[in-house]
């Protein structure tokens, strides 16, 4: 369609729709302008909710790259793990934590990529991809002292699967509290 073509279909819906204002002007005797003024906020609601749809796709598009993105990640630091002399205990290691809030006892689960264990010690190990796996992250970091809180491990490994790194994490205020 050239645009001359599409011109010329646009003046043809603008008048269809123009003579449709009037004769409806004409049987219920409605001022022509809230007529226009109707069919302008009907056209921006559909707008609205077609960017809203829109949106949304392409959220899951994006969530599903993430979740790809990670899962390649987590196969790549199985490799790095391996290949650095640690064994595989668990995959996606779940443990039931219970904290007190206003002496009530809530239960959560903490959910980690692998434990692992090397030379007789045992780790948990987070695996991230991308900015995620900056140790300068809070969230990252937040998640590390979460682990090695509530897992009974030797230490805490942050797996960067972008760069096969394998960083040893320490919180030395943890590990006096412990007396390690």
């Amino acid at each position: 369609m050239s645009t001359g073509d599409f011109r010329d279909y646009l003046k043809i819906l603008t008048a269809y729709i123009a003579d449709g204002v009037e004769w409806v002007s004409g049987a219920t005797e409605i001022d022509v302008a809230w007529i226009w003024l109707a069919l302008v906020m009907v056209a921006l609601i559909a707008v609205m909710w077609v960017g809203w749809r829109l949106k949304r796709w392409w959220e899951g598009v994006l969530l599903g790259f993430h979740r790809r993105r990670g899962a390649a990640g987590e196969d790549k630091a199985a490799n790095l793990l391996r290949d650095a002399g640690y064994e595989i205990l668990d995959d996606q290691a779940k443990l039931q934590v219970t904290w007190l809030v206003n002496d009530d006892p809530q239960v959560y689960d903490v959910r980690a990529d692998y434990l692992v264990r090397k030379s007789g010690k045992r780790f948990v190990t987070e695996v991230k991809t991308g900015d995620a796996a900056d140790l300068g992250d809070r969230q990252t970091r937040r998640q590390l002292l979460e682990y090695a809180v509530v897992f009974d491990c030797d230490g805490v490994l942050l797996v960067d699967a972008s760069n096969s790194v394998i960083y040893s994490v320490v919180f030395p205020k943890l590990q006096e509290i412990r007396g390690s």
